[in-house]
């Protein structure tokens, strides 16, 4: 069925409603594959974004809710929880260079507890805020266990370092950056 000159639907009906399974494109190259239920996305379904990315999850009263994978152009995978179309609570992100954060995701407010494990073996146990790290870390290196206090992505400031063999360093600390 055209909707207008643009926009197509593939798929089942019910009382002239999109209901079953279907596949819409948009008329800006948007393009949804998956179950409808009174002519809303209900259920499991695909879409396909126009910049390369891609959603595969549930879908509730025409929106993301449940549990979903968003596939970034770039090769990033975030996999998360939605609630009226919103990220919420627990979520991966997989970046392409190997890195990953495992904690809370909220799409809206950035303000977050997590764990980033970065490929070359350092792991930061963080709170942040605007994707930045804030006020307290606890850094685990392959050399050592670090504790810090800072704010928004300095190290210039107070911290210990926790060493293998038992031994620690506490003082003033310099981003070496």
């Amino acid at each position: 069925m055209h909707y207008s000159d643009r926009e197509i639907y593939e798929g089942t009906f019910k009382n002239s409603e999109r209901n079953g399974f279907g596949i819409y494109y948009a008329f800006n190259g948007t393009k949804y594959k998956g179950e409808y239920k009174g002519d809303k996305r209900e259920g499991y379904g695909i879409v396909y974004y126009p910049n390369g990315g891609r959603y595969e999850g549930e879908f509730k009263n025409g929106v993301r809710d449940g549990y979903g994978i968003y596939y970034s152009s770039d090769g990033k995978k975030i996999e998360f929880y939605s609630k009226k179309n919103k990220m919420e609570g627990f979520g991966i992100i997989y970046y392409p260079n190997g890195d990953k954060y495992v904690g809370e995701l909220k799409k809206d407010d950035k303000e977050r507890y997590g764990i980033f494990y970065y490929s070359n073996g350092n792991e930061y146990l963080d709170m942040f805020k605007n994707d930045e790290f804030k006020e307290y870390s606890i850094v685990y290196y392959p050399y050592g266990l670090f504790k810090e206090e800072f704010k928004y992505n300095s190290i210039d400031e107070f911290g210990i370092i926790y060493y293998p063999d038992l031994t620690k360093y506490e003082g003033q600390l310099k981003n070496d950056n």
